[in-house]
């Protein structure tokens, strides 16, 4: 997810602020299950992927 803001400034020259969003609820990424059958966790997901906790990134650019 992505907002984003453009201010017209003098002339051809504008600012945008932007603010990007990845993973914005947070929700878990979840690994393949075990599929080993003779293990006692068969079919059971036992751990989530890597970085995949909330992030956010700002930038601004100006253009003239």
């Amino acid at each position: 997810m992505s907002l984003f803001k453009t201010f017209k400034l003098m002339g051809r020259t504008a600012l945008e602020l932007r603010v990007e969003s990845f993973n914005l609820f947070n929700t878990p990424q979840y690994g393949i299950p075990n599929q080993f059958v003779g293990d006692a966790n068969f079919g059971k997901v036992t751990q989530t992927r890597q970085n995949s906790e909330r992030q956010f990134q700002f930038a601004a650019r100006f253009t003239f």
